[in-house]
């Protein structure tokens, strides 16, 4: 066994008794437990069997259970039911997640996960410094012999893909939902404190 398959072998137990273990145990109130449970499994095995190449899709799903998770023990306004993939709606794009309360309208909820390649994008990075596409009140200082080129596309990535996640739940909720269903959208976003951090926001 490989050095990887022994530490993802790790990652994969942590996150069927942490998670998974919650999910399956709420089916009263979360009915389509087994199709995110399924999908967890499949992409569990394609990381281990098939490398760290298919970690993103398992880390999705894994930010998926949380969100789930989440919800399900949330304990100042309790979830009655739980929709994974829900396919309820005006269109056939569906969200990740409808869950409905006994006080509050259903809540539809997004889950988008910020993690850019590795990829070096240094001369994009030069570009757009010689345009003055930068903005004055702000300074981005890289060293290219310091990664720079794949810190800087992770920066730009990550903010790239938050407007375009954006933009696409902002289409979704307009042609997916009824006026009474756009009332409580939420779209949540997961990564790890250095791909994308908050303060990047600004």
């Amino acid at each position: 066994m490989s050095d990887w398959n022994e530490q993802f072998g790790a990652l994969v137990e942590q996150v069927r008794g942490d998670l998974v273990a919650v999910v399956l145990g709420q089916r009263a109130r979360f009915p389509s437990t087994d199709a995110l449970v399924r999908r967890s499994e499949e992409t569990a095995a394609a990381l281990l069997t098939k490398g760290p190449a298919y970690f993103s899709g398992f880390e999705e799903v894994h930010n998926e259970l949380c969100v789930a998770v989440l919800i399900l023990e949330a304990s100042n306004s309790p979830c009655t039911k739980l929709e994974y993939e829900p396919a309820e709606g005006l269109c056939s794009q569906r969200f990740d997640f409808s869950a409905a309360f006994q006080a509050r309208p259903t809540a539809w909820v997004e889950v988008k996960t910020i993690h850019p390649g590795r990829i070096d994008s240094w001369e994009q990075y030069e570009r757009l410094g010689r345009d003055s596409r930068f903005p004055d009140n702000a300074t981005l200082y890289f060293e290219k012999q310091w990664l720079g080129g794949e810190l800087f596309h992770k920066y730009f990535a990550a903010r790239a893909k938050l407007l375009a996640y954006t933009i696409e739940t902002e289409d979704k909720v307009e042609r997916c939902l009824t006026d009474a269903e756009r009332r409580r959208v939420f779209l949540v976003f997961f990564s790890n404190g250095f791909d994308w951090h908050v303060d990047h926001l600004e």
